[in-house]
């Protein structure tokens, strides 16, 4: 179920997954939320609306796999057309993991979640359309 504290909420099956496939996570507060959004829209909105040949689907999801462990920043909140990502479920969630090792791509794909390393070079967009999850990286 979910639990909501303020702006953010929290996914009890989400908080499982991440307990199972990480090293430690915490949910963001409401303020390091608006950060975080601010901040990966500084970063990733160009390339999105730029990038015309990016990483889909089962692919997006390998090439991102891939790249694990990371430390990552997981939420959601943000539309993205360009992915057919609309938000999520209608409000967000947000976390910080530590050591993140595995995907839960039944969890990150219903749910639009977004994945960033918490240095936004790579980011992994979570889409409920079937095989249009995509994957931006830095140049």
């Amino acid at each position: 179920g979910y639990v909501k504290l303020g702006l953010v909420r929290r996914d009890v099956k989400i908080e499982n997954w991440l307990s199972e496939s990480s090293r430690d996570w915490r949910l963001l507060s409401d303020n390091e939320y608006r950060q975080l959004i601010s901040d990966w829209r500084n970063e990733f909105s160009n390339i999105i609306e730029t990038m015309k040949r990016k990483p889909y689907g089962n692919k997006a999801q390998v090439l991102f796999q891939q790249k694990l462990p990371l430390d990552v920043y997981l939420f959601s909140g943000v539309r993205v057309n360009a992915v057919a990502n609309m938000g999520g479920r209608g409000f967000p969630l947000s976390y910080c993991v530590t050591d993140l090792k595995q995907v839960d791509w039944s969890l990150c794909l219903p749910n639009e979640l977004i994945i960033t390393d918490i240095n936004f070079c790579h980011t992994m967009i979570g889409s409920h359309e079937n095989g249009c999850e995509a994957y931006y990286k830095k140049a």
